[in-house]
């Protein structure tokens, strides 16, 4: 499978298709009340790690961007802070499936500090003023990438709310417990870095000991398999997708209970022809219909304004 076009066809492209073939509804994807296993101890970390994290310093998860309480003065600024999460397991075939599970703490440190502590040490009181409060937004300036078993991003570290200064930091990775591809908590290693708050409220950052990253190799999960289709694509030199739509969805109860209007959940792009091994997303229970569909017109790269309005004319086939 190309990912390059899996993501025009699921992400940029807006296009004519035509449906070739249907098959029969698919089984629940994962059946009611089977949690997979995570490991003698695990559920009790995650519980230890979401305290943890809680006790003390600021948490940030990961999806949305750091708002820190003072956004009313213009004059402080934030400088983005970049971090990877390798190894990411073939059942995440989007960033935002684990986007709330991925945290970062962000502790203060003295002045003459240069490394950050092996664990996130206890606060002090004026520790505990610094201005890293974070909490959740609606708008992402630093969206999630998912790349050869990579995901990149940023987190947003913000000035000094006193004036310009130095401040050393310490930055801890987190992992909470993820149920549903049964990765396990985990923590990734600390990262001492140096944020300078200029007179015009700008932020650098210097000094950095490491990479900000989390290998998720190293989970100690039960790490459910990605399942997989095999799709017969024509030779014709034509595009084909393998489009996903949901049917119906797994109650509470354990009934079917058919969706008003159906709706799209992936679209893959297709590569090669013959019998082609597709790896599928994770799909809630529920029952499906697979639709083999043929790209027949496409025009990629089309933007959207801040209005809500297409940038430029928009003609397709």
């Amino acid at each position: 499978m190309s990912k390059s076009f899996a993501q025009k066809a699921s992400i940029a492209t807006i296009g004519v298709v035509t449906v070739l073939s249907l098959s029969m509804a698919s089984a629940p994807a994962f059946a009611k009340g089977a949690t997979p296993s995570h490991g003698k101890g695990s559920s009790a970390s995650s519980q230890a790690l979401v305290k943890q994290v809680r006790k003390g310093g600021h948490g940030l998860k990961v999806g949305s961007p750091a708002v820190q309480g003072n956004e009313v003065k213009a004059s402080v600024q934030t400088t983005d802070l970049a971090f990877t999460v390798t190894g990411v397991p073939a059942i995440i075939s989007d960033p935002s499936q684990i986007a709330g599970k991925i945290i970062f703490k962000v502790i203060p440190l003295p002045a003459d500090a240069t490394s950050a502590p092996a664990t996130p040490p206890k606060l002090t009181p004026q520790q505990h003023k610094f201005d890293g409060k974070f909490k959740l937004g609606s708008a992402n300036t630093n969206p999630l990438t998912l790349t050869d078993s990579t995901i990149s991003g940023a987190i947003k570290i913000r000035g000094l709310k006193s004036g310009a200064g130095i401040q050393n930091l310490a930055v801890y990775p987190f992992l909470a417990a993820d149920r549903h591809s049964g990765l396990a908590a985990q923590a990734g290693t600390s990262v001492f870095v140096v944020a300078t708050t200029a007179v015009d409220g700008s932020v650098s950052l210097s000094g950095q000991s490491g990479d900000l990253t989390l290998d998720l190799s190293q989970n100690t999960g039960t790490i459910r398999t990605a399942q997989t289709a095999t799709v017969n694509v024509p030779d014709d030199s034509k595009a084909y997708a393998l489009q996903i739509v949901r049917t119906a969805v797994l109650d509470h109860q354990g009934n079917l209970v058919d969706e008003t209007n159906p709706p799209v959940v992936a679209t893959i792009g297709l590569s090669g022809t013959g019998s082609v091994t597709v790896t599928l997303p994770d799909l809630k229970p529920g029952s499906y219909t697979f639709n083999l569909i043929q790209l027949t017109a496409q025009n990629t790269g089309v933007s959207i304004g801040a209005d809500g309005a297409l940038t430029a004319p928009l003609t397709i086939g």
